[in-house]
């Protein structure tokens, strides 16, 4: 059985903590098991829509599908581009868009979700905020339960509150267009965060998933 867990804790800009809940995420999307299944020996898959509604054809890289740590905000970073040719090219990739995100908008998800449905940019102005790196840690196992975190923090610069009522997780995927591959963000996990919290001017968010399973 695999249960998973989301933790928000607001902080001011020493650290301590101001607000902290926890609760379980249902909220596991059809794109997870679309980036699963090539991995898998399923083959590829046609007409997988990406953040932005465009449809891609995901194939097996044996590399880049899933992965869901990533550096801060506009940082760029490189995955391999497969191995299916020998001119392959590596992908580059957006920090902010790899890893947990967070948005506005408490809109119920559904399993077809294909992004957030309001996602808050990485940024200094209006309506933004500072996206740290997303980090895995805390692998551990004792029977018959395994565990493991990933976790991000933002940071408000904007001047103002900001409202996040929503958070997820974004992975990226590849798409064969030979003689290369691209990849592509797409969305695997969408929750609702009720009621929202609101992040003041210079104040830390952490967001952390806890994924849990039980044999």
């Amino acid at each position: 059985m695999i249960k998973t867990y989301v933790t928000i804790e607001r902080r001011n800009s020493k650290g301590d903590i101001l607000e902290k809940r926890t609760q379980e995420s249902h909220s596991w999307l059809k794109h997870f098991f679309d980036l699963w299944y090539p991995q898998l020996g399923g083959g590829s898959l046609s007409a997988i829509y990406d953040i932005t509604a465009t449809p891609h054809n995901l194939v097996n890289s044996g590399e880049a599908n899933l992965i869901v740590g990533s550096p801060p905000g506009y940082s760029s970073f490189f995955l391999p581009g497969g191995g299916f040719y020998n001119n392959d090219g590596p992908c580059h990739l957006i920090g902010q868009n790899v890893g947990i995100v967070i948005g506005t908008d408490n809109t119920a998800v559904t399993p077809q979700d294909n992004a957030l449905a309001a996602k808050i940019p990485h940024g200094e102005e209006t309506g933004e905020i500072l996206y740290g790196g997303t980090e895995l840690f805390g692998l551990s196992f004792v029977n018959p339960n395994g565990s493991m975190n990933i976790r991000r923090y933002f940071t408000n610069m904007l001047g103002g509150n900001l409202s996040v009522a929503e958070c997820g997780i974004y992975s990226p995927g590849l798409e064969s267009n030979y003689p290369r591959h691209y990849g592509y963000y797409y969305c695997i996990c969408r929750d609702v965060v009720s009621p929202a919290v609101v992040v003041a001017n210079g104040e830390i968010l952490s967001v952390v998933y806890t994924v849990t399973i039980t044999v």
